[in-house]
């Protein structure tokens, strides 16, 4: 108890940016502490948040309601990359191409095709591109954008392109909502 309390204090001291609403959270282990930094996004009718994975994964996992995890047609999930981690990483272009980098060494065989971007409540432009990776039976949609000191990702995935089509208005709903303040 005396650890979590400690913990608390020493979040308290941290200066919080005032430039996006992410979510932050330090639960102590041994060694040291895991960090949990999440896009707060508005739950779409019809989804809830599944903490559980959100933690497992470290990313804000949506669901429709209703549905495990393993077993949905469809998830939703926001992440916030913290950009002093990523030093190489100099610019939201350079994070896109990472990310689409990373995905192709995963899986050779994958498709990309950019995507028109979107406009967030505030009106920042969020990057789009979907993936289509056949190796793993996977349909994705994925918004890149940046919030003062974090680089933020919003991905639709889906396990059949029936699956991502039937998701896609809920996701472009929440994309359209997301504001760098509530």
């Amino acid at each position: 108890m005396r650890r979590v309390a400690v913990v608390a204090i020493l979040l308290s001291l941290v200066p919080v940016p005032t430039f996006a609403e992410i979510f932050k959270l330090a639960v102590p282990q041994d060694p040291g502490f895991r960090l949990y930094w999440w896009p707060v996004v508005k739950i779409p009718a019809g989804w809830e948040h599944n903490e559980n994975v959100s933690r497992e994964a470290g990313v804000n996992m949506l669901v429709p309601v209703g549905e495990k995890f393993a077993d949905a047609p469809s998830v939703i999930y926001a992440r916030a990359d913290y950009k002093p981690r990523l030093p190489e990483v100099r610019s939201i272009a350079e994070y896109v191409e990472r990310d689409r980098q990373d995905l192709a060494s995963e899986s050779p065989d994958t498709l990309i095709t950019a995507l028109e971007a979107v406009q967030t409540a505030d009106g920042k432009s969020l990057a789009m591109r979907q993936f289509v990776i056949p190796a793993r039976k996977q349909w994705e949609v994925v918004a890149y954008g940046e919030e003062g000191e974090f680089y933020l990702l919003f991905t639709l995935s889906a396990t059949s392109e029936a699956a991502l089509k039937a998701a896609l208005p809920v996701y472009y709903e929440m994309l359209h909502a997301y504001s760098e303040r509530p």
